[in-house]
């Protein structure tokens, strides 16, 4: 078993929080591909989108390839992060892929609890129709990649990472 865990989905489906409480349980380090580009760039992802998503792409590309030689980590990526092979060809490649998914209203719930300047999809006129309509494109690339998938509707961060730790064969005994 390859000893990195991606943590893949749709925004709000928790990479973040549960790849925190799963890299502590796992005691392995936790690598935030979002907050990596943040912290390179000095603004947030938000403000990198406005600028245009392509040059968003490529430093999210440049930041997955850095991450070949990184080892015993639980990594999250940002939702986009399927739309380029090569990022998927690269995690596949040191990683198991868990798929993290859910109702298109509970990503609407999550990322309203966010706010609209951190979710600038907040911002369209119909928020569950855009998520609706990206979900639509993006499911099967999620699907094609995902080594698991773990449904996080009406579950704890706990009950998540306890079944992503139960589905490797890594529960406490």
């Amino acid at each position: 078993m390859k000893e990195n865990i991606t943590l893949i989905g749709f925004m709000g489906t928790g990479k973040t929080s549960i790849g925190r409480r799963l890299a502590e349980k796992m005691e392995k380090n936790f690598i935030d591909v979002d907050d990596l580009i943040e912290t390179q760039v000095g603004k947030p992802i938000s403000m990198i989108f406005e600028e245009g998503e392509s040059e968003f792409r490529e430093l999210e590309r440049k930041k997955i390839k850095s991450l070949r030689i990184k080892k015993n980590c639980v990594i999250s990526c940002g939702g986009g992060v399927i739309l380029k092979k090569e990022n998927m060809e690269i995690l596949q490649q040191i990683s198991v892929i868990i798929l993290l998914e859910a109702s298109k209203e509970t990503i609407l719930r999550h990322i309203k609890s966010d706010g609209k300047e951190k979710r600038p999809l907040l911002n369209k006129e119909d928020p569950l129709n855009e998520i609706e309509d990206i979900l639509r494109i993006r499911k099967p690339l999620y699907d094609g990649f995902a080594s698991f998938r773990i449904i996080i509707d009406h579950k704890t961060i706990d009950e998540i990472v306890n079944e992503i730790m139960k589905l490797l064969g890594k529960e406490k005994k």
